[in-house]
């Protein structure tokens, strides 16, 4: 176990050389799992092991998974590509405004979920120290065994993490290129689940319509989704009975492709919602399909992240609809499920983002039909992190501000409650 002094010099060497893979004795690994033809895509994956205290162990009757958009979370060095509100200044940035975020995101976290969840994803953490700090001063009492971070230097400053309880059986980092541009990257974990079996966990954060032009952005997002697509067909054929989830910020709404649609193109959104164009859901209130017909799938190479909702699992039509498709992976999200209500909530939202006074479902915390069906869970809750503290005067998300301190995110957690 590395003393908290040596254990802040191994974080920063591990940040210096980003494509080195640490595993929990300190070794370099050979192999980072890097997705064939990155080019100058700059990947990172830190195993860090934080146990001193005894492990707390995950119970086979439930599961509980949260992924969270914590915003901009930057540590408290300059590590040389902070955005200029976080560059490390006494009267601006500094140690004690970092540190307080890192105790409201434990907070948060143990309000989501009394113990903890089993899982936790992160997006928007600047590197693995950030992982190390949040879980070795912070929460480590509730026994998170592994964290992971991964990040692109050339695409952005931000990073995945992920924090977990579960048994790591293999990670993977996958980038994505585009054009000349290296996106963010994907981070892929196989975790041993509590009662047997694998969960194969992808983690991703899509481009922003931030600063878009012309579009650019659509389609950068398309290009992650299409490649995220693959990653599930991928493991899918590998692993024919693996359960798997898919969570991040995808920075775009399930429906958007009838919202905003592209002249010439079949459909133009990022997320593919199957159970609308087989007909088992229809779409929400408001939005119309105007003249759009899905394409066919074996005919249409590269297919986005195709979604349904969990509503529709064992409706017939999407059923028929995927076998004649091709019987292409598909993942469930629970948008529009009841959900479970927490204590000291407060209003009711309807998302997890919100953007000039309109909420947005652009947070994604989705699973395949074998954890549903074939993993022991028979109920599920899901839950958006409406507590009273997270939410502003207007009932949307309290984004943070650098230059008083206030707020948490202008996103809202995503909870997963699986059990028997």
């Amino acid at each position: 176990m590395l003393s908290k002094r040596r254990s802040t010099r191994f974080f920063a060497s591990v940040l210096k050389h980003p494509n080195v893979v640490i595993d929990s004795a300190g070794r370099n690994d050979p192999d980072p799992g890097t997705y064939p033809g990155t080019g100058p895509l700059l990947l990172v994956c830190a195993l860090l092991c934080f146990v001193s205290c005894q492990v707390q162990q995950p119970e086979a009757d439930h599961l509980r998974i949260l992924s969270y958009n914590v915003q901009t979370l930057f540590n408290d060095v300059n590590d040389g590509g902070e955005f200029p509100e976080f560059i490390p200044h006494p009267q601006d940035w500094n140690s004690k405004k970092y540190h307080n975020r890192l105790r409201r995101l434990s907070r948060v976290l143990r309000d989501m979920v009394p113990g903890g969840p089993d899982i936790i994803i992160l997006q928007e953490i600047e590197n693995a120290s950030v992982l190390s700090d949040l879980n070795s001063l912070y929460l480590r009492d509730l026994g998170y065994r592994s964290g992971f971070s991964a990040s692109s230097e050339s695409a952005s400053p931000l990073s995945l993490g992920v924090l977990t309880r579960l048994k790591v059986l293999n990670r993977k980092v996958h980038g994505v290129q585009v054009g000349a541009e290296s996106r963010r990257p994907v981070l892929e974990l196989s975790l041993e689940l509590p009662g047997g079996g694998t969960l194969i966990v992808f983690a991703f954060h899509w481009k922003s319509k931030l600063g878009d032009r012309g579009g650019e952005s659509a389609e950068l997002r398309r290009a992650e989704s299409r490649q995220l697509a693959s990653l599930l067909s991928t493991r899918r054929r590998e692993f024919p009975h693996a359960a798997m989830l898919v969570a991040g910020d995808a920075n775009e709404d399930i429906h958007e492709g009838f919202l905003n649609p592209v002249s010439g193109d079949p459909y133009s959104g990022a997320l593919l919602p199957v159970d609308v164009f087989s007909g088992a859901e229809p779409l929400p209130h408001g939005i119309v399909a105007v003249d759009m017909q899905f394409p066919d799938l074996r005919q249409f190479p590269g297919t986005p992240l195709m979604l349904a909702g969990a509503g529709s699992l064992d409706d017939p039509l999407l059923k028929k609809y995927l076998l004649e498709s091709g019987d292409p992976p598909v993942m469930y999200h629970f948008w529009g499920k009841p959900r479970a209500q927490l204590e000291e909530t407060g209003t009711e939202v309807a998302g997890s983002y919100a953007y000039s006074g309109r909420w947005e479902r652009i947070d994604q915390l989705a699973v395949n039909e074998t954890l549903l069906e074939n993993c022991g869970y028979s109920r599920c809750e899901f839950q958006v992190g409406n507590l009273w503290y997270l939410l502003d005067g207007d009932g949307e998300p309290a984004a943070y501000r650098s230059h008083n301190g206030y707020g948490y995110s202008d996103h809202l957690p995503l909870l997963l409650v699986l059990r028997e």
